[in-house]
């Protein structure tokens, strides 16, 4: 394994996935959406060009490409752009694949977790029915189908990260924008649900089991959860925060964070991940690890 191509590489995931991927040696580019962040080794890519896209694809002749690139907001309000990006610019992407690489290019396409809907189950397995309940979900799904058409083609593997939380990602999602409060001292903080569960894995580890399969590079049967397997709630990690802070946050809920159909429980069943990857557990870094990295993180950014 010598070059990866990585779209969404300067998002979350994208990015810590480069810096891993470089420190094993590996060659690493990418696309990213913003022109600011352009250089020599990511490039601002028109999606909706296939010709582009197959250009530059050729160009570089990856061993592996990793599709992150996505809009993740579930409360995006433009639904067409939901559409045309995580489906139209995801076929694109497999339709350039199919004219440029060889059949043994490894692409792995990141869906999401959220094709589950409200399953209550206490682990969600991959063969679980898949029931989205909001749009970015429903576009996830649609892009799954779509790579099951190109599996005769290359190497096409989808993978379902559950909540990937770390250092660096945005504080419009909630376990960073409460580490970030926590950090600041904030007061009379609007906030959404707090207690329902979600099953969270560091971004380290996400990273690790994503080398491991960039590196496998064999067609896996179905999905695959990135996941821990244990639930924690926004609760639990407020009385962790609390507790490394020092400070006691006052909230209230905003019925305009609470989601219409919000889903309660969301949990993995992570022994398929652990029989490819051929570990026990995934989990390296405990939730009060990161939860506690992300603090320092914004703390230092305080300070």
């Amino acid at each position: 394994m010598n070059k990866v191509l990585i779209t969404g590489i300067t998002g979350f995931i994208g990015s810590h996935l480069a810096s891993a991927l470089e420190r094993e040696n590996i060659e690493v580019i990418g696309s990213t959406n913003s022109s600011e962040k352009v250089n020599d080794k990511t490039f601002y890519i028109d999606f909706a060009s296939e010709d582009s896209l197959s250009e530059w694809i050729s160009d570089f002749k990856p061993d592996a490409i990793v599709h992150t690139a996505a809009i993740t907001n579930v409360m995006h309000a433009d639904l067409a752009e939901i559409y045309r990006t995580n489906v139209i610019y995801t076929e694109n992407l497999l339709n350039a694949i199919s004219k440029t690489c060889n059949e043994n290019v490894n692409l792995i396409v990141a869906s999401t977790a959220g094709v589950y809907g409200n399953n209550q189950s206490d682990q969600i397995n991959e063969t679980a029915i898949v029931s989205p309940n909001n749009h970015y979900s429903y576009s996830k799904l649609v892009t799954e189908h779509l790579c099951n058409l190109y599996r005769d083609k290359f190497i096409t593997n989808v993978i379902r990260p559950f909540n990937i939380i770390g250092k660096g990602q945005r504080d419009n999602f909630l376990i960073p924008k409460l580490a970030s409060c926590y950090a600041k001292k904030n007061d009379n903080v609007p906030l959404g649900n707090i207690d329902a569960v979600r099953d969270y894995l560091s971004i380290d580890d996400c990273v690790r089991v994503l080398i491991k399969l960039i590196l496998n590079k064999t067609q896996i049967e179905g999905p695959v959860n990135i996941c821990s397997g244990i639930g924690y709630s926004a609760r639990d990690a407020m009385n962790i925060l609390e507790r490394i802070s020092g400070h006691k946050l006052n909230y209230f809920i905003n019925p305009n964070f609470v989601r219409k159909n919000e889903i309660w429980r969301l949990v993995g069943c992570p022994n398929k991940l652990h029989a490819i990857v051929n570990e026990p557990s995934v989990v390296t870094t405990s939730f009060e690890e990161v939860i506690s990295e992300i603090y320092s993180y914004y703390l230092n950014k305080v300070n």
